[in-house]
């Protein structure tokens, strides 16, 4: 039985649902960006890279380089 001060899952699951829509489609029109999959797409490429330069930080502190 489900806690009753608690939404049900279903009702959580689907308000995050539509919260993501929204949100995704808000940076959507920030970004100027043609569709929603374009945005992701974008979305994917930084994170990558992103994280590219963050394990290659990484190297670079675990050999001892400095800037």
């Amino acid at each position: 039985m489900e806690n009753p001060v608690q939404p049900p899952r279903t009702h959580v699951y689907l308000r995050l649902k539509t919260e993501t829509v929204r949100s995704l489609k808000r940076l959507q029109n920030q970004s100027a960006q043609a569709s929603i999959d374009d945005l992701i797409v974008k979305m994917i490429g930084l994170t990558d890279a992103h994280r590219s330069s963050l394990k290659n930080f990484g190297w670079r502190v675990y050999k001892g380089y400095r800037n």
